[in-house]
């Protein structure tokens, strides 16, 4: 999952841009060629500030869904339904409808209900991208999520309003050699 977003904070004059990006990603051991772990980076931007602060969170080794910490990077996915939760990052939803929040430890972060204005778009052949070969992934973006919430600039919670993109790929390919551009 990607989920990369540009706010503006308008409580205090002329608005006040703010960027966030959050990835949760599958990681494998190329040795074992199986999965190892999930990890979450969290990220935002404050250009007025000059300011562009991350964190990570990391499960390593995976575990079994039932053996997750609730503190622990946690997944449910059914019936169109998704929970994706990096101890207390969360992004759930469902059909168009999401809500995100995330804070780094030095205090930024969000906190968004998004709302999807158009269909999702899907990629490649009725949304599966043919790496060649048996290499496929399923792949889907919602292009044009309106964000309405909070964000906290490390000082104070802001209401702010913008606009976001996510991208869900899924799959199990082998893309070694593969240069992304």
């Amino acid at each position: 999952w990607y989920v990369v977003g540009q706010i503006d904070a308008t409580d205090r004059g002329a608005p006040q841009r703010l960027a966030f990006e959050l990835t949760v990603a599958r990681l494998s051991d190329p040795v074992r060629a199986g999965l190892s772990g999930w990890a979450a980076l969290f990220s935002f931007i404050d250009p007025q500030a000059g300011t562009y602060r991350a964190a990570e969170r990391r499960v390593w080794p995976p575990r079994s869904p039932l053996d997750v910490e609730p503190t622990q990077l946690r997944f449910q996915v059914g019936d169109g339904e998704a929970l994706v939760r990096a101890e207390d990052w969360i992004l759930e939803g469902y059909d168009g409808s999401w809500h995100l929040r995330a804070r780094l430890p030095s205090g930024e972060g969000v906190d968004l209900d998004l709302r999807s204005r158009r269909p999702a778009a899907r990629f490649g052949d009725q949304g599966v991208v043919d790496y060649g070969g048996a290499e496929t992934m399923a792949w889907y973006s919602w292009t044009r999520l309106e964000a309405t919430g909070t964000a906290y600039d490390g000082k104070m919670v802001r209401p702010v309003q913008g606009l976001c993109w996510m991208d869900h790929q899924w799959g199990a390919p082998h893309l070694e050699g593969y240069t992304w551009k």
